[in-house]
């Protein structure tokens, strides 16, 4: 017999002959008993349920008829007070079922006794007497009136659902449910036209049937030991559970209820989707149905069962049964069969030593020969001379086999995992590897120096985007075969990643090596690429870092060869850069500055100072513009142009931007209602482009107008020309709905951006402003002159106001007002102020 006879029939057999029987039988005994309780319970709960509600759901019209017949013989007399409150409340203790009993007649007029939620009985009226008014009335023990307790006014009971639906049905019906207002949860009415024996309407009699009993019935049964079961109408709409999930939503004065099928418990979720599915979306069930479905990966029994009674009742009961509740037999059963295999399996392994002894030795060589393999030792093998099983032998062989084949692919994929796929070169593990080999050197003989460039390539997205990847992985290719040629043979070039690539320079003598390799580099890129007929340019930036600088790993000099390229990349790109410790130093001031950034609106460090805008026909001011200043706590005051570019770069500018529109629009509200003068001015605050587009900017905005009560024609926004230029279509839809609500808009920095002259007529736009850099220059010899005309031309043209900024002398501010600029600010009037100077200011012009 063979080896593989000897070990796996004798375990194989035993094992799966006692599994399988044991298991088959089981599953059999399990199934059924689970099946047999499953219809069992359902059928029984769902009885209990049905007989309980079709108890409750008579008494509502049974009330009507007792009173519907004490009417019409007599007995009750509606014109009588004391008679008429004693009935109703009568009625209401008599049946605790019902929470309302009530009447209203043909005049408007409205009698009803009521159960409060504390299961005090009020007897309660609206008549002449009451003004149309129901007023209630504390009830002696006999039911006549005491003192009023609550009053709810105007109430015609002819405008009320229930009593057109009566009138409509002209019979006894029900009601569609609604929610409560006493007891605060659904109800239903059942509610009866009342005739004279003319067949004239009297008016209309309502009983109150509350769910708050049935849900605490449901509650009650016990289903397995975790089954559920609730009501819905036909159309899904939940009427009661056992749970305590909601049935219904309140929405400000508004009542929704909710389909089961949106219930917040799941398995009432899943089971009224199985519903929809299958039964409610074919044929309403006119008798009881089973059905199985999964919940959770979980398997459910559910029946569901028609609820109808004579006045329009049309319920579904669904009572739904985990199967896992019944499982005890079955969990039983899995424990025979496990203890059954425990047994098989001792039996097998006591056969399975006996039999294998004299295979135990060569199969434990063979094991750690295999735990050899992998820790790494590839030479490892196992003897082949073996005496015994000709399977052993074979086995031995080809395990030699595959441990030459495992050495020789680790070999490949150790060459492979260090290269990169696409240009051949090493990779960033290989080039670490590389560094830290020269880095250790360094370490041991100081007099090894060492280099390390790290290059970008400038605009490289511009190629992948426009020609695609595709010439994009052939310009990666060609721009390393370029490098290539620039390094001797001891240097290693890496592609780092992306357009990425780094240089180990060896055995260098000084700073000038380095320098000349990156020159060599700038100018080989500078030729340009011929590619599938296309002429490409590629600069680079290029970071240099020496180990002169005593780093303390490599990882450093990578870190300060990229702070070094992106130092490049600041001064204009296509050069190369020499790291200093200067450079680390300022990126961790930027990171710092960063981090204070990020936490500065917390700590309330940032200020609004404000500039005033000066009219220039009358020398008044015209308004405000709203300029952020940053308090550090260490550093002092920070100008804008130091924090802003990082806050736009965070997005903590939205933010921020948000926080100086609120701060400026509440200031400019104060100052209108403290300085008359005030009234026709205007405040400008800055808008920057990710503020601009943030998608919730209008009800931001509409928020803080809200909330300071600064009027929307008092506010100007200002927006670059870099901004609005972006999106042209959802720009212009945005600027019409701010100015839609009032709001003015400024077009800020006008001349500095790179606005279409064929879109800016589009944007409703009020005002356009000057940018400094064309008034500095507004000198002596009238210097920009022309283009400033021309501005103002066109501004006029379109309808919108002019303002300079930057206006710092007389014979600028003369040669503004005379070709008709409209307003102006700078430092000729007042630089931007805290608020306590800029009130001194408006006191003054009082």
């Amino acid at each position: 017999m063979s080896l593989r006879s000897i070990l796996v029939i004798p375990f194989v057999l035993q094992i799966v002959v006692a599994v399988g029987l044991t298991g088959w039988l089981s599953l059999q005994n399990g199934q059924k008993a689970v099946n047999e309780v499953a219809t069992k319970l359902r059928s029984e709960v769902t009885a209990r349920i049905q007989e309980r509600l079709l108890a409750y759901i008579e008494i509502p019209p049974l009330v009507n008829q007792i009173t519907a017949n004490a009417i019409a013989t007599g007995q009750l007399d509606l014109e009588n007070d004391l008679i008429r409150g004693r009935h109703f409340w009568k009625q209401v203790v008599t049946f605790p079922q019902i929470s309302v009993h009530f009447f209203g007649n043909t005049k408007g007029e409205f009698f009803t006794a009521r159960r409060l939620p504390s299961g005090e009985v009020q007897v309660g009226l609206a008549d002449r007497s009451t003004n149309g008014n129901i007023n209630y009335f504390m009830a002696s023990p006999l039911g006549d009136r005491l003192q009023r307790l609550d009053v709810i006014p105007q109430f015609d009971p002819r405008m009320h659902p229930w009593y057109k639906a009566a009138v409509a049905f002209d019979k006894p019906g029900w009601t569609k449910i609604y929610r409560n207002f006493v007891t605060k949860g659904l109800g239903i009415s059942s509610v009866q036209p009342v005739y004279d024996r003319a067949g004239n309407l009297i008016g209309v009699l309502g009983t109150d049937l509350m769910f708050l009993q049935v849900n605490e019935f449901l509650q009650d049964i016990k289903i397995g030991q975790s089954g559920q079961t609730f009501i819905i109408e036909r159309d899904g709409m939940l009427v009661s559970t056992s749970t305590q999930d909601p049935v219904f939503i309140i929405n400000g004065e508004q009542t929704a209820r909710i389909k089961a099928t949106e219930s917040a418990n799941p398995l009432i979720r899943v089971a009224a989707q199985k519903l929809d599915a299958e039964i409610l979306n074919s044929s309403s069930p006119d008798r009881a149905i089973q059905l199985t479905f999964e919940s959770e990966g979980k398997r459910q029994f559910a029946q569901v069962t028609p609820l109808r009674d004579r006045l329009g009742i049309d319920w579904l009961i669904v009572v739904v049964v985990p199967e896992d509740d019944f499982m005890a037999q079955i969990h039983a059963n899995t424990q025979m069969t496990v203890l059954l295999c425990f047994l098989a399996l001792i039996v097998s392994v006591t056969l399975g030593l006996l039999t294998s002894r004299s295979l135990v030795q060569p199969i434990l060589q063979m094991i750690d020969a295999a735990d050899a393999l992998s820790q790494g030792e590839w030479q490892r093998r196992v003897p082949e001379n073996r005496s015994g099983s000709d399977q052993l032998g074979r086995l031995a062989k080809a395990f030699n086999r595959m441990a030459a084949q495992i050495q020789e692919a680790f070999a490949r994929l150790q060459y492979t995992a260090d290269r990169d796929d696409l240009t051949g070169l090493p990779n960033r593990t290989a080039f670490m590897k590389k560094l830290q080999a020269a880095f250790e050197r360094t370490e041991q003989d100081p007099t090894h120096l060492f280099a390390v460039l790290f290059l970008d390539l400038d605009s490289f997205k511009l190629v992948n985007n426009s020609l695609g990847h595709f010439v994009g992985d052939r310009l990666l290719v060609e721009v390393a075969a370029r490098i290539q040629l620039c390094l001797g043979s001891d240097d290693t070039l890496a592609r780092f990643g992306g357009d990425e690539f780094t240089i180990l320079l060896r055995n260098i003598t000084n700073r000038d090596r380095a320098i000349q390799v990156a020159e060599q580099i700038a100018h080989a890129l500078k030729r340009p690429f011929d590619l599938d007929n296309y002429e490409i340019f590629v600069n680079t930036s290029i970071g240099v870092v020496l180990s002169t600088l005593g780093n303390k790993s490599p990882e450093s000099y990578i870190r300060d060869a990229d702070i070094a390229m992106y130092h490049a990349k600041a001064r204009g790109k296509d050069r190369y850069e020499l790291f200093d410790q200067l450079m680390h130093s300022r990126t961790i001031e930027q990171l710092k500055l960063e981090t204070d950034l990020r936490h500065a609106l917390e700590r309330s460090e940032f200020v609004v100072y404000y500039q005033p805008i000066v009219v220039t026909a009358t020398g008044q001011i015209g308004g405000f513009e709203a300029l952020v200043r940053w308090q550090h706590p260490t550093l002092g005051f920070i100008i804008p142009n130091r924090f802003i570019p990082t806050a736009e770069e965070t997005g903590m500018v939205v933010r921020l931007g948000i926080w100086v529109l609120r701060e400026a629009c509440r200031q400019m509200y104060v100052w209108q209602s403290k300085f008359p003068a005030t009234q026709a001015m205007e405040i400008s605050v800055n808008l920057s482009g990710r503020q601009f587009f943030q998608s919730d900017l209008l009800e931001q905005i509409c928020q803080v107008l809200a909330e300071t009560g600064l009027p929307p024609y008092r506010l100007k926004l200002e927006i670059t020309e870099s901004t609005i230029m972006g999106d042209v279509v959802k720009t212009s839809s945005l600027l019409h709905q701010l100015r839609d609500i009032g709001i003015k808009l400024s077009l800020d920095d006008f001349g500095t951006g790179y606005s279409s002259l064929s879109y800016l007529h589009n944007f409703p736009l009020n005002t356009i402003k000057i940018d400094r850099s064309f008034i500095d220059r507004l000198g002596v010899n009238g210097e920009n002159r022309e283009i400033i005309e021309a501005i103002v031309d066109l501004a006029h043209k379109l309808n919108m106001n002019v303002i300079a900024e930057g206006v710092e002398t007389t014979q600028q501010l003369e040669h503004l007002r005379s070709i008709g600029c409209e307003q102006v600010q700078g430092y000729l009037f007042a630089a931007p102020l805290p608020v306590e100077a800029i009130e001194k200011i408006l006191s003054a012009e009082i």
